[in-house]
């Protein structure tokens, strides 16, 4: 019974970790402006892992990544349900509210688009004021708040942490 659950343990950490590397190639692309073979990725990395999630604070499911792939691409009613997928998980819908506002304003949906674009601007400037509320706390390091992904953090010359 216990070797069961160890197994499956071990199987959820392969299948994240196969997500993640699809997920980080999917980034790339993204960045680089290919956004074919961005969605590709995401779609692959949303299979294997429809929970996953990238980010320290402003944290965003691959299904948020997709659906704005989507958008970019200009696939409008498929980005609408899945920006509408990504906006009923737990974690940070900002990002996917105000691409679903873009979508459904591009589809000719203007009343709603604009409720929703609204909604992820507002939820995006209560995101940065929370990051400048802990940046601007003297007694805090916004490092050992946990306020600063992880991953952005390295050492300098001295050894210490620096953003």
């Amino acid at each position: 019974m216990k070797l069961s659950y160890f197994l499956s343990g071990c199987l959820l950490v392969l299948l994240s970790a196969c997500a993640g590397t699809e997920f980080s190639s999917g980034r790339q692309a993204l960045f680089k402006g290919n956004y074919e073979a961005a969605l590709g990725f995401f779609q692959i990395a949303a299979q294997k892992d429809p929970g996953y999630v990238y980010g320290g604070v402003l944290r965003q499911g691959v299904w948020s990544y997709v659906g704005r792939t989507q958008y970019l691409i200009g696939q409008y009613p498929q980005a609408e349900k899945t920006l509408e997928q990504a906006r009923g998980g737990p974690n940070n819908n900002e990002l996917a509210n105000l691409y679903l506002g873009l979508t459904l304003m591009r589809m000719g949906d203007r009343q709603k688009g604009v409720e929703d674009l609204q909604a992820g601007m507002k939820g995006v400037a209560q995101f940065i004021n929370y990051v400048n509320r802990g940046l601007s706390l003297p007694d805090r390091t916004i490092l050992g708040s946990g306020l600063y992904p992880a991953q952005c953090r390295s050492k300098d010359a001295r050894g210490g942490l620096r953003g």
